[in-house]
């Protein structure tokens, strides 16, 4: 697993964080890793309802050798207000015969993390996109 934070010091070289979301991502139904290039996770405040999702941490994972494949997402504490809802959501992008490349996967439904009851563990599932 090669996994990349969105919380960085000011040149983006070393993670700097309080504490970090771990978990694994899987695929509903076969897929050729091969074609894989990266899956793109998202730590999300969906709390205000109405609103765009704020993006609060980011993690980049590449490549993906296996299924269900790892990933930590890293976070700033002082960015978590317990009153608040956190999810966690993936994108995996994959490459064509084009060496095109396109978004071929989603989380199709909310992943919960942090507040409300919700720990810092979680398993995706990712769908295909039709």
């Amino acid at each position: 697993m090669a996994t990349l934070a969105g919380c960085s010091d000011g040149d983006g070289s070393t993670p700097v964080s309080d504490s970090s979301i771990s978990g694994t991502i899987d695929f509903n139904g076969p897929v050729n890793l091969e074609n894989v290039i990266r899956a793109e996770l998202h730590l999300v405040d969906h709390s205000i309802a109405d609103s765009s999702q704020i993006i609060i941490s980011e993690a980049i994972v590449t490549p993906i050798v296996e299924t269900p494949e790892t990933f930590n997402i890293y976070y700033k504490e002082s960015d978590i207000n317990q009153s608040y809802s956190y999810s966690v959501t993936a994108a995996v992008f994959l490459i064509d015969d084009n060496d095109e490349e396109y978004r071929g996967y989603i989380t199709t439904q909310i992943y919960p993390v942090l507040t409300n009851g919700f720990g810092s563990e979680v398993n995706l599932l990712v769908e295909p996109i039709s």
